[in-house]
């Protein structure tokens, strides 16, 4: 090649850069998709469409197949994902889980894509696992597929290598493991692979690839759906992209050169003033507000909104005094070269199409929420997020810093394991080592961002920008958690770690070959192949470990106990005459996880249960009660005597090592009431009552795999 030697994987010349350019492209073979109008945009609804099918048949076949497995017992908060999954089934459920403080999470988007492999497998909870199993492959492989076309087999190679790297580890013999994590459907752990895709594709999109800002959207509503504490996280990648695509996309393809015009002096005091309230907003989501005092006068800074609302205010008025602002105007003058993107022409058409289906897409996963919030009897979920968000709780900020630093460089560490929600972060937890190592992490994203915008190397700029974002906005997240904040809680950051190591090695290897004049050429064919052996060995990896279910073991005892007293009581239920009655069920504290069990048990008999006491609210307003129960079942670990004895009494129903369930009824011809509420009342008596409790003896004969839930700890240490 033209004064070049091609050494088989590394090309390098000797003649002018753009003659070793043209002889590194014409070995490279750049796809042609990177043009604008090539691959991303003609055609992405079709193919994201035809992955959506794919991704859907791989579920529906997995869901089937577990069918055929024996069936299982779940306790704790994998009954309660159950039971949240029975609810999306027959269309009743409105939000998301469950979170300690008595809301729940933003929408339910997770449980109606478990919905379809649930029904499939015959009510089985190792469907759940499976759904999550096959969408967090469809991730890994989305998100190789976008960076071998976005920046070639370099790229792909960085990312197989850290993705291999999170996962291909030990973990603990018995509980969970990073191959139990690839199939797990708890809330905190299933959106971690999407939100690396989210990533991504907002990197994508910032290069001006706008016909995939639907999938972002989307995707930023499933994964924010999960979790409150991705919120600030997806908001801010899909604004990013948004905002930053749009610009791109709108650059023409020159512009003129920014000349330096007078500024008034008016324009200049405001600049100073809106200065100083930024500073402080900074400061206030860093820190928190303060009272201080400059000699007669009292300062009280605790309001960001009150600021915000200020800051508005300044930027409107700033506008109006002088629109010639000397670096705002030179940095929008100059949006081509910002990721070295040359737009031929103006596609105003394109944006409003892209904006159009986003807008859909988004109005598609948040109308059950929306109505939610609108039909609410009192205040709606939505609300109560909002006014939980902006209260004055206890904030730790080490704690908070403790956690995103320890789990931001968690795969570089040799002792990091999967969090299961039983370790609080406190300030103990900080290391200075570790602050160290996160704050050079971050400052090494921070100079490949900044040297690949200046070269203009577009996808590596992108996608630096992307995780410097999402990093910085989970550490504003993490230092604003309320109450006592949970490993798992910030477990996710781990995710976004892993990205942000994507980013800077595709950043060094492309300014190790800039700066040594040597182009690394990773052939194509080996890097396609380490991803096909990547994405079969997280398939085998992790379907291995769902068959397994190495972290069942832990609670089998709990396991045991719901077999026991489910049986118990639906015989018992029978002999009194209220076999498919409306039942409220008293479940207190101590017993939670096991009551959990025995409430998913009558929930799929068909049994119509509403639920009461002090961890009643955690099953959602769907399992609240109505009035019209006709019994009341009582599950507690040391019920008060006072409470068995009073009228009407209490009638012993049975008992395990240590949960114990006695029954009452709530009207006195409780036994000859018609069983006309039966199907008004739970939908799930309608379509599971005929399969499951006409022949409640060969039900409870059946063998079973136990599956257990994912903690056995209080609810009060539940989850956000």
């Amino acid at each position: 090649i033209h004064e070049g030697v091609v050494l088989g994987p590394i090309v390098a010349g000797r003649g002018p850069p753009d003659r070793r350019e043209r002889a590194t492209m014409a070995v490279l073979r750049d796809d042609a998709s990177l043009r604008p109008g090539g691959w991303f945009v003609r055609g992405t609804g079709l193919r994201i469409g035809g992955a959506a099918v794919v991704v859907g048949g791989a579920i529906l076949l997995s869901s089937y197949l577990i069918g055929f497995r024996p069936r299982t017992y779940s306790v704790g908060d994998e009954a309660l994902l159950e039971i949240y999954t029975l609810q999306a089934v027959h269309g009743r459920l409105q939000v998301g889980a469950y979170s300690r403080f008595g809301w729940n999470h933003p929408g339910p988007a997770w449980f109606y894509a478990f919905a379809p492999g649930y029904v499939v497998s015959d009510y089985r909870e190792g469907s759940l696992f499976a759904t999550t199993l096959v969408m967090n492959l469809a991730s890994v492989i989305a998100l190789l597929w976008l960076l071998r076309r976005s920046s070639g087999p370099a790229a792909l190679t960085a990312a197989v290598f850290w993705i291999g790297w999170y996962y291909f580890r030990r973990g603990e013999p018995v509980g969970w493991d990073f191959g139990d994590l690839l199939a797990s459907s708890w809330n905190p752990h299933a959106p971690m692979l999407p939100l690396m895709l989210l990533i991504g594709l907002t990197a994508a999109v910032m290069m001006g690839r706008i016909a995939l800002l639907p999938a972002v959207v989307g995707l930023a509503s499933l994964v924010a759906q999960a979790h409150v504490g991705l919120v600030p996280v997806s908001v801010c990648l899909a604004g990013t992209a948004c905002v930053v695509g749009a610009a791109v996309r709108l650059a023409p393809e020159g512009h003129a050169p920014v000349t330096r015009g007078p500024v008034r002096r008016v324009a200049r005091a405001i600049d100073a003033v809106a200065l100083a309230y930024g500073v402080l907003f900074l400061w206030i989501f860093v820190v928190g507000g303060f009272d201080t005092r400059i000699g007669p006068l009292s300062i009280t800074v605790n309001s960001w909104r009150h600021l915000a609302q200020v800051l508005v205010i300044l930027v409107v008025l700033r506008h109006v005094v002088d629109r010639r602002h000397p670096v705002i105007r030179r940095l929008w003058a100059r949006r081509p070269d910002w990721f070295g993107i040359r737009t031929p022409a103006r596609d105003r058409r394109a944006i409003w199409r892209a904006l159009a289906w986003s807008a859909a897409v988004g109005l598609l996963f948040w109308i059950l929420p929306l109505i939610q919030e609108l039909t609410a009897s009192g205040q709606g979920n939505l609300s109560r997020i909002l006014e939980f968000a902006g209260g004055s709780n206890t904030r730790n900020v080490t704690s908070g810093l403790a956690a995103f630093t320890m789990y931001l460089i968690g795969p570089l560490r040799s002792g990091f394991s999967v969090a299961a929600g039983g370790r609080v972060v406190t300030g103990a937890d900080l290391s200075w080592p570790v602050c160290a190592a996160a704050a050079i992490e971050l400052a090494l994203l921070t100079a490949v961002l900044a040297w690949a915008l200046e070269k203009r190397k577009g996808f590596p700029a992108a996608l630096c920008l992307a995780s410097l974002a999402a990093s910085l906005t989970a550490l504003l997240s993490l230092l604003h958690v309320q109450g006592d904040l949970y490993d798992h809680i910030a477990f996710w950051v781990s995710a976004v770690g892993t990205m942000n190591l994507i980013a800077i090695s595709v950043g060094v290897w492309t300014w190790m070959s800039d700066r040594w004049r040597i182009r690394i050429a990773v052939p194509a064919a080996w890097s396609t192949g380490l991803a096909v052996a990547l994405i079969v060995g997280l398939a085998v990896f992790g379907a291995t470990h769902l068959l397994e279910g190495h972290q069942q073991a832990r609670f089998s005892d709990q396991i045991a106990d719901v077999r026991t007293l489910s049986d118990e009581v639906r015989a018992q239920l029978a002999k009194r005459g209220l076999a498919g009655r409306p039942l409220r069920i008293n479940l207190t504290q101590p017993a939670w996880s096991v009551g959990a069990g025995v409430i998913l048990e009558l929930y799929k008999a068909g049994v119509p249960v509403s639920v009461t006491g002090d961890v009643g609210f955690v099953y959602g307003p769907a399992l609240a009660p109505t009035g019209r129960e006709v019994a009341e079942l009582l599950i507690a670990e040391r019920p008060p005597q006072e409470l068995l004895t009073g009228p009407p009494a209490f009638e012993f129903v049975g008992a395990s090592r240590d949960v114990s369930i006695y029954v009452r009824a709530l009207r006195p011809n409780a036994a000859a009431l018609a069983s006309s509420h039966t199907a008004a009342q739970c939908p799930a008596a309608t379509s599971l009552s005929g399969r499951r409790s006409n022949d409640a003896s060969s039900y409870s004969t059946r063998s079973r795999r136990p599956v257990t839930s994912r903690r056995g700890i209080a609810v009060s240490s539940a989850r956000v």
